[in-house]
């Protein structure tokens, strides 16, 4: 995990792999919820399932802030906002109940008009099979970050 006073110090970890520190997994709750939102009702997603049910992509791109948020912490008390997702590659299927490991690498941080942006690749890999299972680049602006 980073801790950082100020988003700008960020840069001086562009290149460094980070790792969130434990492995996560969704639960059926959040599936449940996250289907009941959504509206999604593909049998492949059905909780009853069990371990066999298919997390639906747009559910794990939900839960990538708080990964990020939980590996790049920033001290001083500004507003980030997740502002861009790109190159989103959803490589392997992920299951309910799956332990998933994610790492995130700094690859640019940028100033504009008192933001800075922070660009990062996320990794998501299952911790059973060692498959990579999605990969995305993430942008964050903090709002006032310097």
């Amino acid at each position: 995990m980073i801790h950082v006073d100020s988003a700008i110090e960020l840069k001086q970890f562009v290149g460094q792999k980070m790792l969130l520190e434990k492995p996560f997994s969704a639960t059926v709750k959040q599936l449940e919820l996250f289907l009941d939102i959504s509206g999604d009702r593909q049998s492949i997603h059905d909780p009853k399932l069990e371990d066999k049910a298919i997390l639906p992509a747009n559910f794990i791109l939900t839960l990538i802030p708080a990964c990020v948020q939980k590996i790049i912490h920033v001290e001083t008390k500004t507003k980030v906002m997740t502002v861009g997702y790109q190159s989103i590659m959803f490589r392997h299927p992920v299951h309910l109940n799956e332990p998933l490991s994610v790492s995130c690498s700094i690859k640019k941080v940028v100033v504009r008009q008192q933001r800075v942006f922070v660009f990062s690749d996320i990794e998501i890999t299952s911790e059973l099979t060692n498959v990579l299972a999605v990969t995305l680049r993430v942008t964050d602006c903090y709002d006032n970050g310097l």
